[in-house]
């Protein structure tokens, strides 16, 4: 048997010390106690530390990719904390799936959410808990929550409570004891972490009553004098007079004494779905006391050792209590049947794993997923393009970007299942629910561009990509950290360049440039990249017009050449650069007629109008701005040059460039679009420091250059190109 088993909780830092990750653990020899054969691959973000070294020795295998695992079943012992990539997959393939739930306390506690898109993203992690064939709760309390907040029909549930690290002498007797006074100065282990929810307020209101009693107080888990103070800022607690100590995590040998030699343990939690400190304190024989919440209830007994997690009077009462009786008695907690509930998952594993899972619906439903397609140029003419081809093959289309909150993780639940094409591009703003969306239910991804903004970003910060644009457009169009913070916003902030996710999250990665398929292949080790030609963003009957009236252009005398620049006006297209270039040309005696042809940014305009005056060759230069399809393929059988700068990290693929390509108009353009889209034989190149004397002297070489015309990628090839790859296969 070969399963996949979700670790990216024992590499979080929030989880893998915590209950969770002790789970996690606990999960791990259980399996292995029952399936001694059982190999184990493990799905982890290499984003994040190594897993934790005591779970090392159960893995066979390390993934980052789930379309790299090919097995039988998948566990995830922390459903609520990651993206749901691998259950996505895993319905997909048909395999049996299981998860570990550990608590509602979200869901169950006011002001929780701050924010209400994480609220959304939270539910959506709930309702995905009824995917699975087999719900494991980690006490009595969590699974009745799972009976109240899941829908169970179809589903099994079952109990199986954790046996904590130190488990050799878990069936104490009452006749055993453990001497508590071996301690150099008597203390209570305040058994928490670093978190509102263990309550450590309640133990700084009882410091003094409990320093009254001789009894020195001592934090675990975690826990600082200096959390404390940033947390905690109105407590009125002197450590340096009162007897309290702070010990840090410590190793399990370390923390196993800590337990056993307190007079007493204290766990003060709000809530809980299963108490790991409770449990480890009655494993060592060790006193423990803990708050009146039903995850305590079910291992404390004795009604006396419980208290109010409000009250220290209570918590006071409870503590003299179980010091006055001096000894441990087991009678006083709850044992758990581990050998029962390991035969109940083993028999329920064995008969998942005959069944091979639950049954696919017949039908797997296929979506393409891109931006707005209304845009007259850019990303959105190639989607537009797509979208008709796909719709024709059984796709529907939706832009999840313009979804609301809600409807958006409606959506993504409803679509787990489904075979999915993503489209991702960089029209003004990022696509976050796009992005958002391959983290959850992987697919194939088309990738737009290179995406390096993002990635220089957020791995060195505003200044640099500061740095660099101001050193490339010296005086043109400065920017400052304020913009980028703007743009850094609108990208919904990331810690390092979303590529990572895109790579470790699609079935395969889609790109048009050959620069960009090496940089991702290099930077994330990945095979599961692809290049694919450009699509040609015009109909053949449209080509085959602007080829016949090109022949008839370029046979009539030459006395005007016509230069034209397509796309947006951006400082990132050189812009002002081909314009010094132009004057260049008229200083030479070039007869030319130099067209901007797409959107402007007004402030940018006027700055290159000021350009154009001072050099005076006003009569020279025009700007159109955007055009529609006919004006499009007019000038297209007008154009003699076309110019297409973009300095790298900026993007390295060009619609208009892929149209002249394909019909043999010459091409001014930069390396990294030149070589990344495969057209050199169609290009003449310039370097990337956009020297208007470079740029001049290319465009008098390719207007005497003639092309025969590239072959046109038509929707239809390039959707056979790409389910021919991977996409059948890792989809299914």
């Amino acid at each position: 048997m070969y399963i996949l088993f979700d670790g990216r909780a024992l590499q979080d830092e929030d989880y893998s010390s915590k209950g969770i990750g002790q789970y996690s653990l606990f999960l791990l020899r259980s399996l292995k106690s029952i399936f001694p054969d059982l190999r184990i691959a493990c799905y982890v973000d290499f984003q994040l530390p190594d897993v934790l070294e005591d779970s090392k020795i159960f893995f066979s295998s390390y993934l980052n990719n789930v379309f790299d695992f090919d097995g039988d079943g998948y566990i995830n012992p922390s459903p609520m904390t990651h993206d749901t990539s691998a259950l996505s997959y895993a319905l997909r393939q048909n395999m049996w799936r299981i998860a570990v739930v550990h608590d509602f306390i979200p869901i169950m506690s006011q002001n929780f959410f701050t924010d209400n898109y994480d609220y959304l993203e939270y539910n959506y992690l709930l309702k995905s808990l009824s995917r699975y064939d087999l719900l494991i709760a980690n006490s009595d309390h969590t699974m009745r929550q799972i009976n109240l907040f899941v829908d169970t029909s179809n589903r099994a549930v079952s109990v199986m409570h954790p046996l904590s690290r130190f488990s050799a002498d878990e069936n104490a007797s009452s006749a055993d004891s453990v001497d508590r006074n071996d301690a150099e100065e008597p203390y209570v282990f305040i058994a928490a972490a670093q978190d509102r929810r263990k309550n450590i307020e309640l133990i700084l209101n009882s410091i003094k009553m409990i320093n009254s009693l001789g009894l020195k107080v001592v934090f675990g888990g975690g826990v600082s004098e200096s959390y404390i103070n940033n947390t905690f800022p109105d407590h009125q607690i002197d450590f340096g007079k009162n007897k309290v100590e702070f010990t840090g995590r410590l190793p399990d040998e370390d923390l196993k004494k800590l337990y056993i030699k307190a007079a007493c343990t204290i766990v003060p939690s709000k809530d809980e779905g299963f108490s790991i400190p409770v449990r480890e304190a009655i494993s060592l024989k060790a006193s423990v006391i803990g708050s009146r919440i039903p995850a305590h209830e079910e291992q404390i007994l004795n009604k006396e050792f419980l208290f109010d997690p409000r009250s220290p009077d209570e918590l006071m009462k409870a503590l003299k209590s179980i010091i006055e009786k001096k000894y441990f008695f087991a009678e006083n907690y709850r044992y758990f049947d581990h050998h029962a509930e390991l035969e109940h998952l083993k028999n329920s594993i064995g008969s998942m794993h005959n069944s091979s899972g639950a049954s696919l619906h017949a039908d797997v439903p296929k979506v393409f997923v891109g931006p707005e397609n209304g845009k007259k140029t850019g990303i959105a003419v190639f989607n537009s393009y797509i979208c008709d081809e796909l719709i024709s093959r059984d796709y529907t289309y939706k832009d999840v970007d313009s979804l609301g909150d809600e409807d958006f993780f409606k959506w993504l639940y409803e679509n787990q299942e489904s075979r999915i094409i993503y489209s991702i591009g960089n029209n003004e703003i990022f696509h976050s629910k796009a992005y958002t969306a391959v983290c959850h239910v992987p697919g194939v991804c088309i990738l737009h561009d290179s995406r390096m903004f993002e990635f220089l970003l957020n791995r060195y910060g505003a200044w640099k990509i500061i740095q660099l644009h101001n050193s490339i457009f010296k005086g043109d169009f400065n920017i400052k950290v304020e913009n980028v913070e703007y743009w850094q916003k609108n990208r919904r902030k990331l810690t390092h360049s979303f590529l990572n996710e895109i790579v470790d999250r699609s079935s395969e990665v889609i790109v048009h440039s050959l620069v960009q398929l090496n940089m991702i292949k290099t930077t994330y080790n990945t095979d599961r990249v692809r290049y694919v030609e450009f699509l040609t963003q015009m109909s053949d009957e449209e080509r085959s017009k602007i080829i016949e009236n090109r022949n008839f252009y370029r046979n009539r005398p030459a006395f005007m050449l016509n230069i034209f620049m397509f796309g947006e006006l951006e400082a990132t297209k050189g812009c002002s650069e081909i314009i010094m270039a132009a004057s260049i040309l008229k200083m030479r005696g070039v007869i030319f007629n130099l067209v901007f042809i797409g959107k402007s940014d007004h402030h940018y305009r006027g700055l290159l109008d000021k350009i154009i005056l001072s050099l005076e060759i006003k009569d020279n230069i025009d700007f159109v701005g955007y055009v529609d399809r006919s004006m499009y393929i007019e000038y297209l059988q007008r154009c003699d040059v076309a110019i297409q700068l973009r300095y790298p990290i900026f993007g390295q693929v060009s619609g208009p460039v892929a149209d002249c390509a394909v019909c043999g108009i010459p091409i001014v353009t930069v390396s990294s679009i030149s070589q990344g889209m495969n057209l050199e034989d169609c290009c003449v190149t310039i370097p990337d420091s956009f020297s208007p004397m470079h740029i001049a002297d290319a465009v008098e070489l390719a207007s005497k250059k003639r092309y025969t015309p590239m072959n046109a990628v038509t929707p239809m090839h390039y959707l056979d190109k790409i389910e021919a790859g991977t996409i059948v296969a890792a989809n299914k």
